[in-house]
């Protein structure tokens, strides 16, 4: 073993107290020297970012319609709107009586994060897709959380193609990283994965 690797295979062995798996392998091989120390930590980044991916899938009957979601969004921030409202409205016996009981800077505090929901619950909505096929946002969330965790281990750029329209580190990274519930073939196609990590430098 060369004196690059031997510190962050001897981090990840200590990890899983098993042989490396092709993830920590990959780590082991291609993390910069002076990351070395960061193996397992990367690891553990990569791990719980599959967890969260699979979570998603469970629940998938939750989020896949985005019409669903968008009327969730606008229902709960209409309510919210008509509490924050409300309390605003109080005659003055009941804001008082209320502010007796649980102190008035925690009642404007309240209204003050009712609004706060109220305005980043829009901006979701905003953001939320509107038409079309309804994309896959788990893998997509996915895909992102992978590009920063290997942009800030690796110093690079996640990026799909290098010279001569050879696949990079970061393809690889990808595909060794599937989760659990990730189709083991299939999906993960380059041009798919190229067009969201541009999209996300424009963001």
């Amino acid at each position: 073993m060369s004196r690059r690797t031997a510190k962050p295979q001897q981090a990840l062995k200590s990890l899983t107290g098993e042989s490396c798996s092709d993830i920590q392998e990959f780590l082991v091989r291609e993390l910069p020297r002076k990351n070395a120390r960061r193996a397992s930590y990367v690891a553990d980044a990569v791990r719980e970012a599959g967890e969260r991916y699979d979570q998603y899938i469970v629940r998938k009957d939750e989020w896949w319609s985005f019409a669903a979601r968008r009327d969730k969004l606008k229902k709960i921030t209409r309510f919210i709107d008509k509490v924050a409202s409300g309390l605003r409205e109080l005659d003055v016996l009941s804001r008082d009586d209320l502010a007796n009981r649980m102190g008035s800077k925690e009642i404007d505090e309240l209204v003050g994060s009712l609004h706060r929901l109220s305005k980043e619950a829009t901006v979701l909505i905003g953001q939320a897709q509107s038409f079309g096929r309804p994309r896959n946002l788990a893998e997509e969330r996915w895909i992102l959380a992978l590009a920063d965790i290997y942009e800030n281990a690796f110093g690079q750029p996640a990026t799909v193609w290098g010279t001569g329209g050879l696949r990079r580190g970061f393809y690889y990274f990808l595909e060794l990283s599937r989760p659990k519930k990730f189709p083991a073939h299939g999906k993960l196609h380059p041009r798919q994965v190229d067009r969201l990590l541009k999209q996300r430098r424009v963001l």
